[in-house]
C-alpha cells in the first residue's frame, strides 16, 4: 500500500489562521452609559450574562470609548448555579474619566490587564483585643476591637514622603466613635461603643474594598438593652476618602403600655404559647412614647495646629426649587464650634404630619449655619458637606440626603477637636416610635418599633490644604450625588437574570406611555408630598382620598422591583434612585430584625 505524503505547510498555515480567526471573532462587547460622570468618580456596575456565555469572570474587560483598556475590579456575584456554573452576575468597579461612554469586553480569549499602582493592603484581625489594619496608599487608619465603635489612629501622607506618626490626622473618640443615645423618662442615657468583629465583604479586591465592623453600644442604665450596630466602610486605592454606611438597630421599648403575656395574637411565638386575644385592647399608654433616639452618628477627634477655618454649601431659594449651590466661609480663622443643621416638618414623622395640598406646597424645611450655638445664617435647605482646614491639611464631611433624611447636622468643635456626622441631630426632638392612636390594623394593636434599623451614608475627605470649593464639592458629590452608569437596556433582557422583559421601544408607544405615566405620577406625589423624613425616606402611599393619603406601601406589591425593572428597561437615573431609596428602606425599616 502507498503511503501519502503530509503538507505539513499545509497544516501549519491552516492552524494559524484558525488561532487569528478565534482570536478577533469571539470577543462580545456590551456598551455602558455613565450618567452625571464626573471624573475621578469610584463606580460600581453590575452586569449580568445569560446562562451559558461565560465560564469565569477572568475574560473581563473594560475599555474608553475609544477602545483602550482602563483599570478595572471586576468581582463575581453569583453563578446559575444549580443549573450550570457560568457567570450570572459580576461587578465592574473603575474610576470614572471624562467621558460617558465606555464597552465591556468579553469572551473566551479576553484576558483583563494587571492592575498597576496604588492597591488596597487588609490586615484583618479576628482575635478578641487585635487591631485591623487598612492602607489604601495615602490614608493608613486601623480598627480596635475595644472601646471606639469606628475607626482609629488615621494617618494621612499628606507630604507623599511616606506615612509616619506625623501624619496623624485623627483618632478615635473612645468608646463613642459611633454612637446611638437613647432618651426616656429618666432622662438621656448616652451609649458606649466596642467593636466584637471585622469582616472582609465580598466584592473586595486591590481597587475598592469594604471592611464591615460588627458591634454593640451599651448604656448605663439597666433598663436600656444593648442594641448592635453594623459599619461598612469602603475604601479607594490611591485615595484619602472613605464611604461610610452606618446601620443602627433599634432595641428600645418603644412605648409604656402594660406588656401582657400572649400579645400580638398574630404572631406566631410556640406551640404551647399563650396567645391573648389584643383586639379589644383599651390601653392608652400604646401611645405614649417610652425608649427615644436622642442622637445617632459617627464622630472622629481630629488633628489640626492653631485656629481653623470653616465652609459648608448651602443652596438658595425654596427647599423644592432652589434657584442657585452657595457656599459659606468663616470671614477668618475660628475657634468657634461650627455646624450645618437641617430640619423638616415634624421631626417624628408621627401622624399628624403636615402635607402639602394639590396647589401649594408645605414649608417648615430649614437648614442652619451656626457658630457656638448663635445662628449665623438660615435657608430652607443645605447640601450635607462641610469642611475644615488648618495651614497643612483638612477633613471634609458629607452626609447623603441631607435634607431627605432629615434631621441631619454636621459639627466641626475646635475645642473638643471632634467632628461628627449627626445621622439623628440632638438639636431636634428625640424620635418616638409610640403608636400615634389606638386605631387598629387587622384587628390588632400592637407595636413593632423593636427591631427597626436605618443605614446611612457618610463621607469622610481628608485632603491637603488649600482645596478650592469646586474640588472640595466634587469629591462630596462623588457619594452625595453620585454618578449612575448601566449597560445597554438590552444586555439586561438578554441575559434573562431578571427574567422575560423588554426594553423601551418605539413599536408599543401606548403602552410606553402608561408606563412611564405610572411612574412619574408616583415620583411626583414622592416630591411634592413630600415623603421624607429619616424613617420614611424611599417610601410611598398608595390611597389618595378626598385630597388626602393614606396607607404606605410598604414595598408589599414589591415596587421596588418595578423601578429597577424601569431602570433597566429606560436607562433613566431618577428610576434608580428610586429603586435605590426603596430598596433601602425596605431592608431597614420594612423589615423587623
Amino acid at each position: 500500500m502507498r503511503c501519502k505524503r503530509i503538507n505539513t505547510r499545509r497544516i501549519y498555515i491552516l492552524a494559524v489562521m484558525t488561532c487569528v480567526w478565534a482570536s478577533t471573532v469571539v470577543a462580545e462587547q456590551i456598551p455602558i452609559t455613565v450618567n452625571n460622570p464626573s471624573e475621578g468618580a469610584p463606580i460600581t456596575l453590575g452586569i449580568p450574562f445569560a446562562q451559558g456565555t461565560l465560564s469565569s469572570p477572568d475574560h473581563i474587560r473594560l475599555l474608553d470609548k475609544n477602545g483602550v483598556e482602563i483599570p478595572a475590579q471586576i468581582n463575581m456575584v453569583t453563578t446559575w448555579e444549580p443549573v450550570d456554573y457560568s457567570v450570572k452576575w459580576v461587578w465592574i468597579f473603575f474610576f470614572c474619566e471624562k467621558d460617558d461612554q465606555y464597552i465591556v469586553e468579553y469572551g473566551p480569549n479576553i484576558r483583563k490587564m494587571p492592575i498597576e499602582g496604588p492597591k488596597i493592603k487588609i490586615k484583618n484581625a479576628q482575635r478578641t483585643g487585635q487591631t485591623t489594619m487598612v492602607n489604601t496608599g495615602p490614608l493608613q487608619f486601623s480598627v480596635s476591637k475595644k472601646l471606639g465603635g469606628f475607626i482609629d489612629d488615621v494617618l494621612y501622607d499628606v507630604d507623599g514622603n511616606g506615612i509616619d506618626q506625623e501624619d496623624t490626622i485623627a483618632v478615635s473618640a473612645a468608646g463613642r466613635g459611633s454612637f446611638l443615645d437613647i432618651f426616656d423618662d429618666q432622662g438621656l442615657d448616652q451609649s458606649t461603643a466596642v467593636v466584637h468583629r471585622t469582616v472582609r465583604e465580598r466584592g473586595s479586591g486591590p481597587l475598592h474594598a469594604i471592611i464591615r465592623l460588627e458591634g454593640e453600644y451599651t448604656y448605663e442604665r439597666s433598663d436600656n438593652r444593648a442594641s448592635p450596630f453594623v459599619i461598612r466602610i469602603h475604601l479607594y486605592a490611591g485615595k484619602s476618602y472613605i464611604r461610610v454606611f452606618h446601620t443602627l438597630t433599634y432595641t428600645g421599648i418603644p412605648d409604656k403600655h402594660e406588656i401582657l403575656p400572649g400579645e400580638h395574637a398574630n404572631i406566631a411565638l410556640s406551640a404551647d404559647s399563650e396567645i391573648m386575644d389584643d383586639s379589644k385592647s383599651i390601653d392608652s399608654a400604646w401611645m405614649k412614647p417610652n425608649d427615644q433616639i436622642a442622637a445617632t452618628g459617627l464622630c472622629l477627634k481630629y488633628h489640626m495646629d492653631g485656629e481653623v477655618s470653616y465652609r459648608c454649601g448651602y443652596k438658595n431659594g425654596p427647599w423644592a426649587s432652589p434657584t442657585t449651590d452657595e457656599v459659606y466661609r468663616s470671614e477668618s480663622p475660628t475657634a468657634q464650634k461650627m455646624s450645618i443643621f437641617q430640619t423638616g416638618p415634624k421631626t417624628d414623622r408621627i401622624p399628624p404630619v403636615p402635607n402639602s395640598t394639590s396647589e401649594e406646597r408645605i414649608d417648615g424645611f430649614s437648614a442652619r449655619i451656626s457658630a457656638d450655638d448663635a445662628t449665623i445664617k438660615q435657608m430652607d435647605r443645605a447640601e450635607g458637606w462641610a469642611e475644615i482646614s488648618d495651614s497643612r491639611w483638612g477633613i471634609g464631611l458629607g452626609i447623603r440626603h441631607f435634607l431627605e433624611e432629615y434631621p441631619k447636622e454636621i459639627v466641626f468643635d475646635p475645642e473638643a477637636e471632634e467632628a461628627t456626622a449627626y445621622l439623628w441631630s440632638p438639636r431636634a426632638d428625640p424620635m418616638s416610635f409610640a403608636r400615634h392612636s389606638m386605631e387598629r390594623d387587622q384587628g390588632m394593636i400592637s407595636n413593632f418599633a423593636e427591631g427597626v434599623t436605618k443605614t446611612s451614608e457618610v463621607v469622610f475627605d481628608f485632603h491637603e490644604h488649600g482645596r478650592s470649593d469646586q474640588e472640595i464639592k466634587q469629591t462630596m458629590n462623588y457619594f452625595l450625588d453620585p454618578p449612575v452608569a448601566h449597560a445597554s437596556p438590552e444586555t439586561y433582557a438578554r441575559s434573562k437574570a431578571f427574567g422575560q422583559f423588554a426594553p423601551r421601544s418605539e413599536k408599543y408607544l401606548a403602552l410606553e406611555r402608561s408606563l412611564d405615566y405610572k411612574f412619574e405620577w408616583e415620583l411626583f406625589n414622592q416630591q411634592w408630598e413630600p415623603w421624607y423624613g429619616m424613617f420614611d425616606f424611599g417610601d410611598q402611599k398608595n390611597n389618595y382620598y378626598r385630597e388626602e393619603w393614606y396607607r404606605w406601601q410598604n414595598n408589599e406589591p414589591a415596587v421596588d422591583y418595578m423601578y429597577w425593572l424601569q431602570f433597566m428597561r429606560t436607562g433613566e437615573t431618577k428610576y434608580y434612585r428610586a429603586a435605590e431609596a426603596m430598596s433601602r428602606h425596605t431592608m431597614d425599616v420594612d423589615n423587623v430584625h
